[in-house]
């Protein structure tokens, strides 16, 4: 790491930087920063996903159980007990295609700023999941430390937001078509014979598949093909994994054995909510990136809707 010049402070706030738990962020030593859990059902069992969950328990449970299983966002009570008594506050969600958690943070802005007309709530929607929205949330830890005006460190994410990216790899999708958030056609597909899926989130935030693989060395080839396809220039990447470090760890040699970059990658486990639709085996990759076409036309259509709203940026509804 860098030794940098500590920055001086521009604008004095207390701040809170609060994201769901889909994040896989769930323990920091920063007191400025928070989370407000998912929820995985199991039957009648609410699975809270927090830090303290016994999250091998869940993922041997979900393996076996032939109960109804389903999750559940936070609810606007949950992000308000958040929020703590910050004057500025940046809520990160999942991406609000495939959960309630972006609408239910913008409730709770909305009960927060009317009972303190003073203070602001900034709701951004990832557009994703897992590790990319580490590197959202690392981003706002920086530029809100250094002291950056918050309506600035808004428009940066935001921009910043397309230069990550995610990509996914999974063994099963069984619980994302339970839940209706995937078509069954593709599912009847994936786990026969090897068979893994692999997919991105699109600019919009929708889910996007980019093949079908049979094989470990296969798919995480297919997968560094991919990230180098989709503007990976040998930066800063997180691998999440549903216990299967083996393959985290030999995707991380192949990125180092192709850039040289060892010191840049992570790996860590899921906690409940991503274990829960990567299922058993599963992979999450986010990483820096250049943004590619598609996304810089989104970003500066989003940007642009933005200004011509004439409104604080946080009121912006999806």
């Amino acid at each position: 790491m860098r030794n940098e010049r500590p920055l001086e402070r521009k604008y004095s706030m207390s701040y809170k930087i609060v994201s769901d738990s889909s994040c896989n962020y769930l323990s920091t030593s920063d007191e400025h920063f928070a989370t407000v859990p998912m929820h995985v059902m199991v039957g009648s069992h609410d699975w809270v996903d927090s830090a303290e969950t016994d999250v091998d328990k869940l993922n041997e449970i979900l393996f076996t159980t032939t109960e109804k299983t389903s999750s559940a966002c936070p609810a606007p009570g949950e992000w308000l007990a958040a929020f703590k008594d910050a004057e500025t506050i940046f809520c990160l969600t999942i991406t609000h295609t495939l959960s309630g958690s972006y609408n239910s943070a913008m409730t709770a802005k909305d009960m927060y700023e009317e009972a303190h007309p003073d203070r602001h709530v900034y709701v951004i929607d990832s557009l994703a999941t897992g590790p990319r929205m580490i590197f959202m949330i690392r981003r706002l830890e920086k530029l809100l430390s250094e002291g950056t005006d918050p309506d600035t460190v808004y428009h940066q994410v935001l921009e910043y937001r397309g230069y990550t990216d995610l990509i996914f790899s999974l063994e099963s999708v069984k619980n994302f078509v339970g839940n209706g958030r995937m078509s069954g056609l593709l599912a009847k597909t994936i786990g026969i014979l090897g068979m893994r899926f692999t997919g991105t989130a699109s600019a919009e935030g929708k889910l996007q598949v980019l093949g079908k693989t049979r094989g470990p060395a296969k798919t995480l080839n297919f997968i560094l093909k991919e990230m180098i396809s989709r503007g990976y220039e040998g930066g800063p990447v997180i691998i999440a994994h549903v216990n299967n470090p083996d393959a985290a760890a030999s995707l991380a040699s192949l990125i180092s054995d192709k850039f040289g970059n060892a010191e840049l990658i992570e790996t860590q486990k899921t906690t409940c909510l991503c274990s829960y639709y990567a299922e058993k085996g599963g992979l999450l990759i986010g990483y820096e990136r250049v943004p590619d076409e598609e996304t810089i036309t989104f970003t500066e259509k989003f940007m642009e809707k933005v200004k011509s709203l004439k409104l604080k940026p946080s009121s912006l509804r999806k």
